[in-house]
């Protein structure tokens, strides 16, 4: 069993940071962009857990590309991220996703979005 699997059975909190719903939304841009037809399959249809909550931390595109920039992280999936035809395709597939709560961080700080994320989950 996975660490996460015996904490959930435990009945203890998980947080993750990616979840299936980031792979989908990412496999249908990168087909999106190709022209290719992607298979009609929902993170929901994959056999892991499911969450209680998920979700989605939004900031302005500005302040993004700022973040990345200082954590360096400008290569791979999050350089794609910085093409604005990539950017709004991707923001559109999170949209399709049901039951993707959205929470809008922008000038906010850590201990504020924590404590929205608190209460979101109650």
């Amino acid at each position: 069993k996975t660490d996460i699997s015996s904490r959930l059975e435990r009945r203890e909190s998980v947080i993750l940071s990616r979840y299936g719903y980031t792979t989908t939304a990412y496999y249908r841009t990168k087909c999106h962009i190709k022209g290719d037809s992607p298979l009609p399959i929902l993170p929901t249809d994959l056999s892991m857990p499911k969450p209680t909550i998920s979700i989605m931390l939004d900031l302005d595109e500005e302040t993004r590309r700022q973040r990345l920039i200082q954590r360096g992280a400008l290569s791979g999936e999050d350089f794609k991220t910085l093409d604005e035809s990539f950017q709004h395709e991707l923001v559109r597939q999170y949209k399709e996703i049901p039951d993707l709560h959205w929470l809008n961080t922008d000038g906010k700080s850590p201990e504020n979005v924590a404590d929205e994320i608190e209460g979101m989950c109650r």
